[in-house]
């Protein structure tokens, strides 16, 4: 009920310039799902429960895709505890719309990079994931 009372009251950081998501709606997304940053609470590589620690991060943290921008279809009220899981068979689903031909993903390093619509959808997939073992070469990234 009290984040309720403070949805119209989203810092503009939340918001996208290139969104028409209703007021009060934010098209940044953490990744979510077993293998995502924004894993389901549990017990942490060391032991400790509550959500990922950097640990746990074993395909390195320029290697591991924290938060996309996403569309407007899946825009979430910026103060509901709401992250995206990708679709391992249309990992881009829900993603691309917002910038013509590519998105925005900020990863677990901080750095941000602009992502081809025509990426590998397995490579995105092994972004997506913190602990695969699938290291990527981000310069394929580059070359999309």
């Amino acid at each position: 009920e009290h984040n309720r009372q403070l949805i119209a009251k989203m810092p503009e950081v939340y918001r996208s310039p290139n969104s028409a998501a209703a007021p009060g709606k934010t098209v940044y997304l953490g990744i979510a799902g077993e293998k995502g940053i924004y894993a389901p609470p549990g017990k942490g590589a060391n032991g400790r429960t509550g959500g990922v620690d950097m640990a746990s991060v074993r395909d390195g943290t320029s290697n591991t895709i924290a938060v996309v921008e996403a569309n407007d279809d899946s825009a979430v009220e910026w103060t509901k505890p709401a992250d995206l899981t990708p679709n391992p068979k249309h990992p881009l689903q829900g993603i691309v719309g917002l910038r013509p031909g590519m998105f925005l993903a900020a990863f677990a390093d901080g750095s941000v990079r602009v992502i081809s619509e025509n990426v590998d959808p397995q490579v995105l997939m092994n972004l997506f994931q913190r602990n695969d073992g699938n290291i990527i070469d981000r310069g394929a990234l580059d070359r999309e």
